[in-house]
């Protein structure tokens, strides 16, 4: 009883955890898990009571077994008693005879044929008699009680075989629940190592939402443009970045967003979620191959002198933050330059004039 309250509190235990998991975190996959630890509960109540009924015939039919066996040695015992017995009166037979006709052992014919009248004939018939009859019960009171040992020690030792084969089923029985209590103990470790990470994954979503809340406030105070709080950093490691070149001085006019270097062909990720607005995959102009993201947060996000575009990134496509849109590269104005990526933002519109994105960058690097 104590075993299955155990049991039940530690999955009780588990379906509490998963009920103070907020629904976000993946509801379909917390309410899989709960209907798993009830079910485990059942199965394991089941198992457990099943092992207790078990475990008790097994003590039943090993407590049994032992009795039988000190049954069987008792009625050995008895039974070497009585041939011993038997043995005590065949000579204490013999030496009443002796004692009477002589010392030594005496012929019983010769003791009836030595008769010198009628009397002392018939006296040593009914001595003799007398005799007899205490020696053939005697005798028959040995071979009874023989047989009847015999029998029940025949008995005693079919049952104990009966019941050693019983064990052994017993413990069969046992091993095979044992074995999936063990098998429930795994999965039920399973479980919960999935809760805890069900419960780290939200906790870090949370996290992550919080600061990304922050971040976009503090943005918003310092009048600066907010972004969509899955915004992600638009080159992939490695890259070389120094984070001052807005509005340096470049031909013509000034530089409107920042260059990120890396190797080419370095993935270039969607910074938030959105949809492909504008392509440019053959090189041309200033900016060679180009990507234009309008994003669900308001904002038009620009990349330039890309390798080259993913395929399948075209003009309409949904992207999520971190999606793979290109490549970076050296095309248009930038073949003269180490590898890199032009990017720039620009809230409302494509056509809306471009924002620092140093400071948005820097909160998310």
């Amino acid at each position: 009883m104590l075993r299955i309250q155990k049991k039940l509190c530690i999955v009780l235990g588990i379906v509490a955890a998963l009920s103070i998991i907020p629904q976000s975190a993946s509801a379909a996959t917390l309410a899989e898990r709960k209907a798993q630890a009830n079910q485990l509960a059942d199965q394991i109540v089941s198992l457990d009571a099943t092992l207790s009924v078990i475990t008790e015939e097994y003590q039943a039919a090993y407590a049994r077994t032992e009795q039988l066996s000190m049954q069987v040695e008792q009625a050995r015992h008895q039974l070497a008693l009585a041939e011993a017995e038997l043995l005590v009166d065949q000579d204490r037979l013999n030496q009443r005879v002796a004692d009477i006709y002589k010392s030594g052992r005496v012929n019983l014919i010769d003791v009836i044929v030595g008769a010198k009248t009628f009397d002392q004939f018939v006296s040593r018939i009914d001595f003799l008699s007398m005799i007899a009859d205490m020696d053939a019960q005697n005798v028959r009171s040995v071979q009874q009680l023989k047989a009847t040992i015999a029998s029940t020690e025949a008995s005693l030792v079919a049952a104990r075989d009966e019941q050693r084969v019983q064990l052994q089923i017993q413990e069969q029985k046992a091993a095979q629940i044992e074995e999936k209590l063990k098998e429930e103990r795994q999965l039920l470790a399973r479980i919960k190592a999935d809760i805890k990470k069900l419960a780290e994954e939200e906790l870090a979503r949370r996290r992550a939402a919080a600061a990304a809340r922050a971040r976009a406030a503090a943005l918003a105070a310092r009048g600066s443009t907010q972004v969509g709080a899955e915004f992600v950093f638009p080159v992939a490691f490695p890259y070389s970045w120094s984070a001052n070149d807005w509005h340096a001085p470049r031909v013509g006019h000034l530089h409107q967003g920042t260059d990120i270097f890396a190797t080419i062909g370095t993935p270039l990720y969607s910074v938030v979620n959105g949809v492909i607005e504008k392509t440019r995959p053959v090189e041309s102009g200033l900016g060679g191959i180009t990507v234009w993201v309008a994003g669900d947060d308001g904002n038009h996000y620009y990349y330039a002198h890309m390798n080259g575009i993913k395929p399948g990134i075209v003009p309409g496509v949904r992207v999520r933050a971190g999606d793979v849109v290109g490549f970076v590269g050296k095309t248009g104005n930038a073949r003269t330059t180490p590898a890199h990526l032009h990017f720039e933002i620009h809230p409302g519109s494509r056509e809306a004039t471009a924002i620092n994105p140093i400071p948005i960058l820097l909160q998310f690097r």
